[in-house]
């Protein structure tokens, strides 16, 4: 059930002439193009922005799953291009690249699943639940152990052999029986939408009615002050979180629908037109999400335009510096020239010059 084995895995095709072919392929090759700029610049700006933090700044929970999130983003859209343009394959390449795309998806939706335990658990028990760093780090790296187990009957089931009716190869999922291939099916998608979903409404859900029910009285002590900032932090997770699953929805589930109704319902006709825009509309998955940081998070924002500027800066400053020291170089020659007399010494019949 890899993301873009359909088109992949079955050569040529002889239902299109070849200038239509070429078209859609320039077309597709310019949405690739300019949805790859936005990730990797997207992404690698958000991953600085957590890594260039200063030491003495603690780095919150919440923080270290955005930046899993972007590095799942950055990993799904490099397969995505390495299985799209890349000629060169072997049974490697089948067994390794093609499943790893749904494992990033898998990746990220399950990190939201995290954010929302996190948080659910920091609200409603912020003196006992404090987690540190290995903690969240050791969820994450369970985050990536449960995706790749999830997929292990795919990278088994995957089989490779050249194709030599059409040039290129084949890639396919050989399953025992369709018994066994849509069961899978069904519970894989439970894995990734379902429980995930009922996991996230649930959490917020129960963070909304917990702040409802435990007001507190307005006064300017410093405890009262920290516990609105928790709070304002608390709905703006939320906000973040509910946008993020809602691009992922709209995005992922068309390519999902795609393969129940082909593998489950047996619905071929119906399946092949949703697999036409469903693997280039899965990739505008991986640019969303700083796009959200930056319209939801006012902090995200004032940090990014912060450190865009200190870069700038300091390349202006490096450049003014260059300038000046070659300005001052010149006129410090310029000046020894004017104090230091000319000696000139013959030698063989040549002028030799010496300042």
């Amino acid at each position: 059930m890899a993301l873009v084995d359909n088109i992949t895995c079955n050569g040529t095709s002889s239902s299109v002439t070849e200038s239509t072919h070429k078209l859609e392929w320039k077309i597709k090759l310019g949405f690739n193009i300019f949805i790859s700029i936005l990730v990797f610049t997207g992404n690698a700006l958000v991953l600085l922005l957590l890594t260039g933090k200063k030491a003495k700044t603690r780095t919150t929970p919440f923080e270290h799953f955005v930046g899993n999130l972007s590095v799942s983003d950055i990993a799904f859209e490099i397969g995505y291009l390495t299985v799209v343009y890349v000629k060169d394959r072997s049974s490697l390449f089948c067994k390794a690249i093609l499943p790893i795309q749904s494992v990033c998806l898998t990746v990220s939706m399950h990190t939201v699943v995290a954010i929302s335990i996190f948080r659910f658990q920091s609200t409603t028990k912020p003196l006992h639940f404090k987690p540190g760093r290995k903690t969240v780090h050791g969820t994450i790296a369970g985050l990536w152990g449960l995706a790749l187990v999830l997929f292990i009957p795919i990278y088994i089931v995957l089989k490779y052999k050249s194709n030599y009716v059409q040039i290129g190869y084949v890639c396919y999922e050989d399953w025992p029986s369709q018994t066994i291939n849509k069961a899978y099916t069904v519970a894989l998608f439970i894995a990734q939408y379902l429980l995930p979903l009922f996991a996230i409404a649930f959490c917020y859900v129960k963070i909304v009615l917990y702040l409802r029910r435990h007001t507190f009285p307005h006064d300017s002590s410093g405890n009262q002050l920290q516990i609105a900032r928790k709070r304002k932090q608390t709905m703006e997770v939320i906000r973040i979180s509910v946008a993020i699953i809602i691009l992922y929805n709209i995005t992922t589930l068309p390519f999902q629908i795609a393969w129940l109704s082909s593998i489950v319902f047996q619905e071929k006709s119906f399946s092949e037109v949703v697999f036409l825009f469903s693997n280039e509309l899965a990739t505008l998955h991986s640019c969303c999400n700083p796009v959200v940081y930056g319209v939801i998070s006012k902090r995200f924002r004032v940090e990014m335009k912060s450190y865009i500027s200190n870069i700038f800066c300091c390349c202006r400053r490096k450049i003014y510096s260059l300038n000046k020291n070659t300005r001052k170089g010149d006129e410090r020659v310029e000046l020894s020239d004017l104090r230091k007399p000319e000696v000139f010494i013959i030698n063989n019949g040549r002028n030799q010059r010496y300042t």
